[in-house]
């Protein structure tokens, strides 16, 4: 999933030029921060709640990436630092301004059951499924301040890259809006048509992208150099 900001948004930078970011992989101790980040990203409908970010990287941080700048970077945002800010209590600070949170299902689309937080004693099933061979995006997220420089391209193929080198799946699901289909599929995605899954106020699409297709891996390349 996607957000596009405003242009009172895009207008808070100058567009010519990217931080400098670096990649992490999630732990739990992120939950809250990506929650606020996901709030800040995306309607109300569509933001999943602090319990399953708790929930998904209890469950499987190593599916879940990070993209941070440091100090030097976030000095130059006056108050939104403060809300992406992390880990203040060390020398270099870290602050966070776009995130990837997944879990695994043994299906081939992102399914209601895998974008529960299982509940046993509500009766709430799915969850993560850790035999599962695809992974399940739900959110791509990148601060509003920080959106149409490109960062999201960049997060998104540094992720696939994890993948692939990793070995942790056949393939990788995400629901997308009709006007994020051509952003995902030069990613390399195919469209497989609208999809029953419900969230938020459904409409979407499901997309696939098959992590060992050369098609794909170009696909992929030619991403990176956009």
């Amino acid at each position: 999933m996607g957000s596009i900001p405003s242009e009172s948004t895009r207008s808070r930078r100058d567009r010519s030029t990217k931080p400098d970011t670096f990649f992490l992989p999630l732990s739990y101790e992120h939950a809250a921060i990506c929650h606020a980040l996901e709030t800040m990203t995306f309607p109300p409908a569509e933001c999943a709640t602090l319990e399953k970010f708790q929930y998904r990287l209890a469950k499987c941080p190593e599916l879940c990436m990070g993209m941070f700048i440091n100090s030097e970077e976030a000095a130059k945002l006056g108050g939104l630092a403060r809300q992406l800010q992390f880990d203040s209590h060390v020398v270099k600070r870290r602050f966070l301004i776009g995130q990837i949170s997944a879990t695994k299902t043994t299906d081939a689309t992102v399914t209601e059951a895998a974008m529960a937080s299982p509940r046993p004693k509500d009766h709430i099933a799915g969850g993560h499924r850790p035999e599962g061979r695809t992974v399940c995006i739900h959110a791509v997220a990148v601060a509003p301040e920080f959106q149409m420089l490109g960062l999201g391209r960049r997060m998104l193929t540094a992720y696939v890259q994890h993948l692939k080198q990793k070995d942790m799946a056949h393939r990788v699901a995400i629901l997308a809006h009709a006007h994020l289909l051509g952003y995902y599929e030069s990613f390399g995605f195919v469209n497989m048509g609208l999809s029953k899954n419900p969230y938020g106020n459904g409409g979407w699409y499901d997309m696939i992208l098959d992590l060992h297709s050369s098609t794909a891996a170009a696909a992929a390349v030619a991403a990176s150099q956009l």
